[in-house]
């Protein structure tokens, strides 16, 4: 996958959804759930638009709907907990809640008390939906609504105004078709001005619209999808280096094998002679087997 707008379904009849998963790479994305991570094992590499976080053991940290994030494996092992809710059953309930965007982080946020009481809300909601016992939806719906109640009320938060929250949908929107246009030409020359035309709006807006939304310059986003799509082509294909560059957009092998360099310090050539082709498909089906477990599927006595 590569930058997208990534449209969350919710399990069980439940406004939400609980899994464990391993995480290796996964790009730049949006959503418009409200989503919770909580690190059970080593680290991972988390940014949140311009901000980049080393999240370790017991790290937990919100993801407000529609910030642009992605995450990245360190050099441990890792297995993260991630809590993903849905907004619109969040604004029917409390319909101010769609105008706070939360600033609950633990490598800033500092209160212990608060940050073991979500953790420990966290715990019970996967349990119940592991148990799933008699009247389990209605416990986990009690359990979540107590957990929400306590981040407005104990989290540091920011409280958007109306209009300023009709901005960001309207920024969010742009952002999706411009990301949307990248994915869909990727193998083809996609600059600013092409991009500034769509939109009828200026370069110089453009630019500086996209690195305030991403992170990154449009140029570093553009390299980052296309080296996405390369290390996938040359893991999963016996394409020449040359077909490779060329189909993920590159404009020439010799600027291919020097981003690709920059990135992974060795060529295109030498990654696919690093990599076994059966053992990267077989990690693969590994992390996806763990992604459809629960929390307590995965060595409930050493995760929390």
């Amino acid at each position: 996958m590569s930058g997208f707008y990534e449209l969350v379904r919710t399990e069980d009849g439940l406004p939400l959804k609980a899994f464990v998963h391993s995480v290796n790479k996964l790009e730049m994305h949006w959503h418009k759930v409200l989503e919770i991570l909580l690190v059970l094992k080593g680290s991972i590499n988390l940014r949140i638009g311009k901000e980049l976080y080393l999240l370790k053991e017991n790290d937990i940290i919100v993801i407000n709907g529609n910030e642009t994030h992605n995450t990245s494996r360190t050099k441990e092992d890792n297995m993260v907990l991630a809590l993903q809710i849905d907004q619109d059953y969040l604004a029917g309930l409390y319909p101010e809640i769609c105008n706070i965007k939360f600033n609950c982080n633990s490598i800033v946020f500092k209160d212990e008390e608060v940050l073991n009481t979500i953790r420990c809300f966290l715990a019970k909601i996967v349990w119940e939906l592991n148990k799933k016992r008699e009247g389990y939806r209605l416990l986990v719906l009690s359990e979540l609504n107590q957990l929400l109640a306590y981040m407005i009320s104990s989290c540091d938060n920011i409280r958007i105004e109306d209009d300023k929250s009709d901005i960001m949908k309207e920024d969010m929107e742009r952002l999706e078709n411009i990301i949307s246009y990248i994915n869909d030409n990727l193998g083809q020359k996609i600059t600013l001005q092409q991009l500034a035309k769509r939109e009828h709006i200026s370069l110089y807006y453009l630019s500086h619209f996209f690195k305030n939304k991403v992170g990154i310059s449009f140029q570093e986003y553009i390299n980052t999808v296309r080296l996405d799509k390369a290390t996938s082509l040359l893991i999963t294909t016996n394409d020449t280096i040359t077909d490779v560059a060329f189909q993920c957009g590159f404009s020439s092998t010799t600027y291919f094998n020097k981003i690709f360099k920059e990135s992974y310090n060795c060529t295109p050539t030498e990654y696919r002679d690093k990599t076994n082709i059966l053992s990267s498909i077989s990690e693969k089906v590994e992390e996806d087997k763990i992604k459809d477990k629960t929390y307590l599927d995965v060595d409930r006595s050493a995760a929390f």
